[in-house]
C-alpha cells in the first residue's frame, strides 16, 4: 500500500487508487450509496460513454450510482477483473455484470479512474465508463468507418464543425424524435417490453415444469422401474 510524504517527520498513509475503486464497486453491490461520500470529489467528473453527456459534481455522480444501482435490482452484481495502477493516482480495470454468479450476456467493459488527495482523503476526481454493445458490426463497421472518414476528407470545414460540436447535433437529433417519433415509438417500445417479460415469464414456467418431469423421471428409475429390471 503507498504512502505520501508530508513535510513533517510523520507520513500519513493512503489507500492506493485500486482499495479506492474497490471500495466503490463494492459501494454498489452493497446498495451501499452512505459510504461512498468518502470516495467522490466534490468536483467529480463521470463519463458513462451510453450517455450523450457527463455528470458533473459529487451530487449528480452520486445520483447516476444510485439509479445504476436501482437498475440493477437484487440479483446483479459486478465481477471486478485485474485493477491496473497507473502514474497521477490512476488506475483502470475490466469488469462484467454477474446475476447469481452467472454471467449477464454483453455485460463486459472496463473503467478508467483518476483520483487525487481531499481533505486528507484519496478520491476519485474523474471516472469514464466504456460497456460492450450488443451490436457487433464486424466488418460493416470498418465500411462505415471507410464512408465516414471519406465525407470528413471531402467537407472538412463541416467535418471540423462536427467534431468540434457533436453534442450539437445529438441534441436536436433527440429533440426531433421527441417531438415526432417519441408520442409513437414510446407506447410500442411499452408494448414490446411488456410482451418480452409474458415471453420470459412463460419460458420461465416451461423451464420449471420441464426441469419437475426431469426430476420424476430421475425418481422413478433411482426407485427402480420393473420393466427395466425384466
Amino acid at each position: 500500500m503507498p504512502c505520501f510524504a508530508a513535510q513533517s517527520n510523520l507520513v500519513p498513509a493512503f489507500p492506493s487508487a485500486s482499495d479506492v475503486i474497490r471500495k466503490l464497486y463494492t459501494c454498489i453491490n452493497e446498495k451501499n450509496l452512505v459510504e461512498l461520500d468518502d470516495i467522490i470529489a466534490r468536483d467529480c467528473t463521470l463519463e458513462d460513454l451510453n450517455f450523450p453527456h457527463s455528470f458533473q459534481g459529487k451530487k449528480k455522480v452520486v445520483s447516476f450510482i444510485g439509479q445504476l444501482v436501482e437498475s440493477m435490482g437484487e440479483n446483479v452484481q459486478f465481477q471486478l477483473g485485474t485493477i491496473c495502477e497507473g502514474g497521477e493516482l490512476m488506475a483502470s480495470l475490466d469488469w462484467h455484470l454477474e446475476w447469481k454468479e452467472d454471467q449477464i450476456p454483453f455485460s463486459r467493459g472496463s473503467s478508467i479512474f483518476q483520483c487525487s488527495i481531499e481533505d486528507d482523503r484519496l478520491v476519485i476526481r474523474k471516472a469514464q465508463i466504456i460497456w460492450e454493445t450488443p451490436f457487433k458490426t464486424g466488418e460493416l463497421g470498418l465500411g462505415l468507418l471507410k464512408i465516414l472518414a471519406s465525407l470528413f476528407d471531402d467537407f472538412p470545414k463541416a467535418a471540423k464543425w462536427f467534431l468540434k460540436s457533436p453534442q450539437t447535433i445529438f441534441k436536436v437529433v433527440f429533440t426531433i424524435y421527441n417531438m415526432l417519433l417519441a408520442p409513437i415509438m414510446n407506447p410500442i417500445l411499452a408494448f414490446y417490453v411488456i410482451l418480452w417479460k409474458l415471453v420470459v415469464r412463460l419460458l420461465g414456467y416451461l423451464m420449471s415444469t420441464l426441469h419437475m418431469i426431469a426430476k420424476f423421471f430421475n425418481k422413478m428409475s433411482s426407485n427402480g422401474n420393473p420393466t427395466t429390471q425384466a
